[in-house]
Formats: structure tokens, sequence, C-alpha cells
């Protein structure tokens, strides 16, 4: 089978601090240091399956984003760099309204890298206590490992599974307030969780916004083994922002901001119908670090 990719010496060191626990800084340093025969064999056959066009970060189970290590699998999306400014701009609107509990909404959660990287970002603010994140996804396996992602990472944080892990509610992660609300509450819905028409004050995510007769064109590496479901958008790559914005165009909050990622190739398309929908508040497109415009913010 001809190669899709060839490794570089990064990968091999990836690939050779997961297997043997090592880290790269160590292996780099120390040469005289002796890889098991087992050990060995394995690395060669991450390599192929690399060479193949296998994702590295599958291979290795992780993927750093936001300076933390996020659990992956082919369950959920890998996280891409453009989606740390995401992270950033939501920041942003949380930190200006510091003064108001938030209720957040994060749709198509994923490895939960987002919401998970938020709350992080916000443990040492006191206006943490003033946050609660609904994140949700159709996928429960993905949802899986959002709880992981979600309890590896975050600390004094309750987080309510309810609705699709049976074993247990709630999960009690290093809790010491035994006042403290919800952070987080992880739910298992397509876009919208079950709430009666709550409403959100702030509404972020990276949607499947890849058109259908696109995805089979995007790279090998891409198409065989990320989760469609995660990719695509249906036929103009519309589907999810047309949930959104039909189920809250009459209910929502007057101050309610979306923020979104969004496909740089369908930006003016999505621009008119965010008019159309909210005529009264105003949409702004912002270009991600490669000059692309990525970034959807209706206020």
């Amino acid at each position: 089978m001809e190669n899709f990719y060839q490794p570089t010496i990064n990968d091999e060191l990836e690939i050779l601090e997961s297997i043997t626990g090592k880290t790269k800084e160590f292996l780099l340093t120390h040469k005289e240091f002796k890889i098991k025969n087992e050990r060995t064999n394995k690395f060669r056959e991450l390599i192929k399956r690399l060479k193949n066009g296998e994702p590295l970060a599958y291979l290795i189970g992780y993927k750093y984003f936001y300076s933390s290590k996020f659990l992956v699998n082919k369950s959920v999306l890998i996280p891409r760099p453009e989606s740390e400014i995401l992270v950033d701009l939501a920041l942003k609107e949380i930190i200006k309204r510091k003064d108001n509990m938030l209720n957040i909404l994060e749709v198509c959660t994923g490895s939960g890298c987002i919401t998970v990287s938020i709350l992080k970002e916000l443990e040492e603010n006191k206006f943490r206590e003033k946050v609660k994140i609904t994140a949700t996804d159709i996928s429960k396996r993905a949802l899986k490992i959002a709880l992981k992602n979600s309890n590896d990472l975050l600390k004094n944080t309750w987080i309510d599974t309810q609705g699709f892990n049976q074993k247990e509610n709630y999960q009690f992660n290093n809790l010491t307030d035994s006042n403290s609300h919800d952070s987080l509450l992880l739910r298992h819905a397509n876009v919208f969780p079950e709430t009666n028409n709550e409403r959100f004050d702030l509404i972020i995510g990276n949607p499947p916004y890849i058109e259908t007769t696109e995805v089979d064109h995007l790279k090998e590496s891409v198409k065989k083994y990320e989760p469609r479901l995660a990719l695509d958008g249906g036929k103009n790559g519309m589907d999810i922002y047309l949930k959104i914005f039909k189920r809250l165009k009459n209910n929502c909050k007057k101050q309610t901001v979306f923020i979104l990622e969004i496909n740089h190739t369908t930006s003016g398309l999505l621009h008119s119908i965010t008019n159309k929908y909210f005529p009264e508040k105003e949409a702004i497109i912002q270009k991600d670090l490669y000059g692309k415009k990525r970034y959807l913010t209706i206020r």
C-alpha cells in the first residue's frame, strides 16, 4: 500500500513517549535508554499505521489543546488549534459579564475540549461560581470521552451526567464546597437539552459544517478515521446552525450572545442567514490565524 504520510521526528518521539512512559526530553537526552523488544514491535506497528494515514492523536490516545492533554479516540473529532481561539473569544465574553450569573450552552461538545478549557481557565477566578455550562452531544460515546476529560482536568467541579451515564448521575471531582452548584452538565441531546426551553446567556460550539458532498473529498486521515457525525453539516453545511437559529429566533434573551466556529467557504451565506433570523443583532465574522473567516459572533 502506498504511504499517505511520512512521519516526522516529532511524530516518532510522540509515539515513543506514549509506549515507554518517558518524556520526549528524556528520550532525546538519554541515548543509552533501551527499549524492550515488545515496545519496539509496538513502535513499528504504530509507525506503519501512521504512514497509512491514521491520525497520530488516535494512535497515542491524546491531543494537546489549550495547554492541556485531552483523551481522544475515534468517537470524537480531534481538537484543532483553530478552536483555541473560540475558547479565547468565549472567555473574553464571560469575563466581560463577570458580575452576572451566566448560563452557557456548548453544542456538539465532542471531547469536551472547549468547555473543559473554559472551566479550567476560570478555576482561579472567584466568578467561576457564577458560570454554569451545559454541554451537549448526539453521541453517547463522545460524551463518555468528555466526562473522562472533565474528571481528569477539572478541580472542584460538580459534573451532572444525568441522561447518558446510567451508573452515576453525578460526578464529584475534588469538590470542596458543599454549596457549589453544577459547574458542568453533560447532556445526550441533538443540539438542545430537554430543559423546557431553558434560556442561555451564551451559546458556543464547533458544529459539523462540511457540506455532505465535500466530506468524501477531505484528507484521507480525516474522512476515513474521524467521525462523520462530527464533520457532515448537511447539504450546504448549515444543518446545525439552522437548528440553533430556528429554535432561538423567538426564544432567546435580548443579551444572548452566540460564538460559533464556521466554515470559511460558507461564511457569506451564514452571515446572510444570521441577519434573516436575528435582524436586531449584529453578526461579526473573524478570521483565524491563517486568515480564513472562521468565527461568527452574534450579539
